[in-house]
């Protein structure tokens, strides 16, 4: 098979009908996940063309057993350039539906009459909780992991030759220094994810 025609298929059935869904339902950047947006668009992207291509393929046998195959005998919808057809004009729906919703502001480059902006998305008190609470976790571990290293530096500082003593004590400042940042930022999480609790 060539690989372009390879390379055609697994998008047109993995990838583009449910890509162009996910982009009509949930047009604007951060609406899946404020830090993993991508991630979770080519997730159910994949998913849903799946699932598209599928019910697509039950209409088209339908369609044949009970109109197509009565006028044309042994001639049924369920081919690849009936199928290909089917599955172009539902994600041309979708597109159309994303594009107004403002899904693809980059078309603007084409012709400024096809720029539409989404609304910027503003998440939920409760998903800005559920973000704040990942980053806290985050940082936490990261605080613990410095703390080791800080008391591993100081354990080589001790033992170790005078000239590598200065090494450690610069890497020392250094973790010490990030350690403070951590705990600044750490205090200001808490606080915003107390009053976020009170929000929800």
């Amino acid at each position: 098979m060539n690989i372009l025609a390879l390379i055609y298929a697994i998008l047109l059935i993995f990838f583009i009908p449910g890509y162009t869904l996910v982009q009509a339902m949930f047009p604007r950047k951060g609406e899946l996940d404020l830090e993993y947006d991508n991630l979770y668009r080519f997730a159910l992207s994949m998913g849903l063309s799946i699932a598209i291509v599928i019910f697509d393929g039950f209409l088209l046998d339908w369609l044949s057993r009970n109109f197509a195959l009565q006028s044309s005998p042994g001639i049924g919808l369920l081919q690849e350039p009936y199928l290909s057809l089917s599955i172009w004009s539902i994600s041309a729906v979708f597109f159309v539906i994303g594009w107004y919703r403002g899904a693809y502001p980059l078309l603007g480059i084409i012709h400024p009459k096809l720029y539409r902006e989404a609304p910027p998305y503003t998440p939920s008190a409760e998903k800005i909780r559920d973000e704040n609470l990942k980053e806290l976790k985050k940082l936490v571990d990261e605080r613990a992991s410095l703390k080791r290293q800080i008391k591993e530096y100081r354990t080589k500082e001790k033992s170790s030759a005078r000239s590598m003593r200065k090494y450690y004590q610069t890497k020392k400042a250094e973790l010490s220094r990030r350690l403070e940042d951590i705990d600044r930022r750490i205090e200001e999480l808490e606080k915003k994810v107390e009053e976020g609790a009170d929000a929800v």
